[in-house]
């Protein structure tokens, strides 16, 4: 509790709100596998994957914004502020639109499962919620750089607690894929009264431009963002072509394991994105490091914590009721995937730091890594089982985290000169 009361305002609103889509993830999960078929649980995992995917279709615009309005607002310009959150609300709006008929048509044509009726009306209500979705965190992001930190991650808290709440009851009431709009809609629908009620933006130029000033960062995001998806989500729909649906279903279960503990832990770090955006734009590099190891350590012991606490669950229920194990990913194939999480947590601070500069230095390990992942895991998944598959994604994690980790000792040196 001690180090609870410690934390900034802002961190334990960010933690509470991981800990509700934690949470709500992990009840959503024992739902689908009591209530429904091996068949759908691999469907499942597979449309959490692409509906990820439509929410990177903003290209970046969200977390520009945010970073911008950020060294923005350390200087005092709130007018410039006002005029970037009228450019990131229709630029976010063209991306997303654009995007999202690409991919939502896309998977409709291709994806390798029959009975298309039974999935497609589900698909085509998932990809629009995931569209509206993403559009209104482009408004939080940049509430959340030029207004109010606090205030951003108490609205995203109140989208997990109701969102949580539709999606479980969905579940419940036997909706099967179609809870997963309600559970996109719903988020999409929570803060849109408190965003009206922000005061309107003065009009006016004050020569910000979006091209020159924040587009050359906001693509190398949106790059590394894409290659964030390779790494992340990508695993799931290629499993599922080379082995089956079955198969996609455990490694779902694994891998949303992974995702609830990064979730609640890499919330910290990126609460903290504004104050490092402050901090870097005043050149304060020994606030920068301190700040970082108050971030890094406590957030890694964390989620060390809680990758022991899910191993020994998993462990204790296919020790229990071994009939899950059709259901379950095996202990080897689990623990490796908690491992690269622990290094994903570690790689996610460097970056919120890195990412502060507005220079994006990890977009070619990014995408270098997100390809190069996506090849191996693809061709390993054709050949071997899933701990080989697991054990592609934790070596490509590792070094990934070394190179990061040379771009942070960088930074440190430059803003030191004098």
């Amino acid at each position: 509790m001690t180090a609870l009361r410690a934390l900034a305002p802002e961190a334990r609103w960010a933690l509470l709100t991981r800990g509700v889509q934690g949470l709500g993830a992990l009840v959503a999960v024992a739902c689908v596998v009591r209530l429904y078929g091996v068949e759908l649980q691999g469907l499942f995992f597979s449309f959490l994957s692409l509906a990820a995917l439509i929410q990177l279709g903003d290209f970046g615009v969200g977390y520009a914004s945010l970073q911008m309005a950020g060294h923005l607002r350390a200087r005092g310009q709130a007018q410039a502020a006002a005029q970037l959150r009228r450019q990131a609300r229709a630029r976010g709006l063209a991306w997303l639109v654009g995007s999202g008929l690409l991919i939502g048509a896309a998977v409709a044509l291709v994806l390798p499962v029959p009975n298309a009726q039974s999935w497609l009306g589900a698909w085509a209500a998932l990809a629009l919620a995931a569209l509206a979705l993403q559009w209104v965190q482009v408004e939080l992001f940049w509430l959340e750089g030029a207004r109010s930190v606090g205030l951003a991650w108490r609205l995203r808290c109140a989208q997990e607690v109701l969102g949580a709440c539709a999606f479980i009851g969905a579940l419940l009431a036997g909706a099967g894929l179609w809870s997963l709009p309600a559970y996109f809609g719903t988020r999409a629908l929570v803060p849109l009264p408190w965003l009206r009620g922000v005061p309107p933006t003065p009009s006016g130029d004050t020569g910000f431009n979006w091209r020159r000033d924040l587009w050359p960062f906001q693509w190398r995001i949106g790059l590394s963002a894409l290659a964030g998806f390779l790494v992340f989500q990508a695993m799931n729909p290629l499993v599922l072509a080379a082995q089956g649906a079955a198969a996609a279903g455990r490694l779902g279960i694994g891998l949303a394991v992974m995702n609830m503990l990064l979730l609640l832990c890499t919330a910290w770090p990126l609460s903290q994105a504004a104050r490092f955006a402050g901090l870097l734009a005043q050149r304060q590099a020994g606030r920068v490091s301190e700040r970082l190891n108050r971030t890094l350590w406590p957030s890694l012991g964390l989620a060390g914590l809680m990758a022991l606490g899910a191993w020994g669950a998993v462990a204790a229920l296919l020790h229990i009721f071994a009939g899950l194990a059709e259901r379950l990913p095996d202990l080897l194939t689990l623990a490796l995937l908690l491992l690269a999480g622990l290094a994903h947590q570690a790689t996610a601070c460097l970056a919120v730091v890195l990412r502060a500069e507005r220079l994006e230095p990890l977009l070619r390990l990014s995408v270098f890594g997100g390809v190069a992942s996506l090849v191996l895991v693809a061709a390993v998944a054709q050949v071997a089982g899933l701990p080989a598959v697991a054990a592609t994604h934790l070596v490509c994690t590792l070094a990934g985290l070394c190179i990061a980790h040379r771009h942070y000792r960088r930074l440190l040196q430059r803003l030191s000169l004098p």
